[in-house]
């Protein structure tokens, strides 16, 4: 198993580039296509910001130019979360891709998948993660458009969206509700590993944390 995983790891790492959806700082997020290398079949999609308006847009308009060429997709996530309106809707994107495609998500080591993030990650039907990722559980909370602080949480709209969404994808209850004691009106920090030793079930299979660094020669940093 170990050597699968870390196959995976591999192809994610040297995946060939297919598009990028450009965004700066203060955009909603990233959206990069690549294709595996070794699994032509397979098409993965980066997402890499918050998950706000434009996220499910992008991930389906991806999905449609390429749903011909190739048989799983895999999201490979590193985002903080966001809104809960466009969570909806990029779990309903995905919903329709497992409707005929294969989907499994992905969190590499030192990326993180907090808040919103978890609801969206859940959908994969195969769910891998380092135990070095970072991971974050919190209550729904109501923000100021413009300073973006927090003026009210929303405990009762969380707790729904765990039963329509964790449960039904097979999140252990007793860990959920050991979860629930450590978040109110806390944030709540995990790792990978801690969400495999607890059998969370929110991840499925750890990756490796151990990711090769890519060295070009000399000549290619500082051409003569």
């Amino acid at each position: 198993m170990r050597s699968v995983l870390g196959m995976l790891a591999v192809s994610l790492a040297t995946a060939a580039a297919i598009a990028a959806t450009p965004c700066n700082a203060h955009a909603s997020g990233q959206l990069r296509l690549s294709k595996s290398r070794r699994h032509p079949e397979v098409l993965i999609m980066r997402w890499k910001g918050e998950v706000r308006r434009g996220m499910a847009e992008k991930i389906h308009a991806a999905f449609e130019k390429h749903k011909l060429s190739h048989s799983v997709i895999r999201l490979v996530i590193d985002s903080p979360g966001g809104s809960v309106r466009e969570g909806e809707r990029v779990i309903q994107v995905l919903q329709a891709i497992k409707a005929t495609h294969r989907l499994s998500t992905v969190v590499m080591p030192g990326k993180r998948c907090g808040s919103m993030c978890v609801f969206i990650y859940v959908q994969g039907e195969k769910r891998f993660a380092a135990p070095a990722s970072i991971w974050l559980f919190h209550e729904v909370s109501r923000s100021d458009k413009h300073t973006r602080k927090i003026y009210a949480l929303d405990r009762g709209q969380w707790e729904r969206l765990i039963e329509k969404y964790w449960v039904p994808a097979g999140v252990n209850p007793t860990w959920i509700a050991e979860m629930k004691q450590h978040t109110f009106q806390t944030d709540y920090y995990q790792t990978g590993k801690d969400l495999l030793q607890q059998h969370s079930g929110v991840v499925h299979k750890a990756l490796s944390d151990e990711l090769r660094r890519k060295v070009v020669p000399k000549d290619a940093v500082h051409p003569l």
